[in-house]
């Protein structure tokens, strides 16, 4: 099963956002992998919200279009407004994006893969690293973690593997 990638952020009550995308991404795939969580200025909208922004890795059978459309339904249930035509400009409860899934036998990660925005390229890179990837970038220090309160435990402030136990309780 391949692996993919997914950029999180939120501006709007980010700490209780991102832990329902936490929650919804685990029922997608148990077992996720988590970058730190940063807290960000708003890039390319007029908000003084700032975002929490994170990188998740998941395992998934599903293809990338059927993948876009549950990562769609999670940002409804969770009250973005897709048919807003300046939704792209407004502070956003819910943005999860697909950044790249590679075949599960994977190591190296191209370049051109990797996206150019602050917010999420040294969180994807430090994650990368610590999930044993190769990359062909240069590594980026990311500024500070955001602790967030997560099943149990403190995450958020350096990359880590969240694995479920299906009798757990979220």
């Amino acid at each position: 099963m391949p692996y993919c990638f997914i950029s999180l952020g939120s501006n709007i009550a980010p700490e209780e956002n991102c832990q329902l995308m936490l929650l919804a991404l685990r029922s997608l795939s148990p077992n996720l992998a988590i970058s730190r969580i940063i807290r960000t200025e708003p890039v390319g909208i007029a908000s003084s919200n700032h975002f929490l922004n994170g990188v998740v890795r998941l395992q998934t059978r599903q293809r990338p279009a059927e993948l876009k459309k549950a990562l769609i339904a999670i940002e409804l249930r969770l009250g973005r407004d897709r048919d807003d035509p300046h939704s792209k400009v407004k502070d956003r409860v819910a943005d999860l994006d697909i950044l790249f899934c590679l075949p599960e036998d994977a190591s190296t990660v191209p370049a051109a893969l990797l996206p150019h925005e602050s917010y999420v390229r040294p969180l994807l890179l430090e994650l990368l690293d610590a999930l044993g990837y190769q990359v062909e970038a240069a590594q980026q220090e990311p500024p500070a973690g955001h602790p967030l309160q997560f099943g149990g435990q403190t995450i958020g402030l350096a990359p880590l593997n969240l694995r479920h136990d299906e009798s757990e309780q979220p």
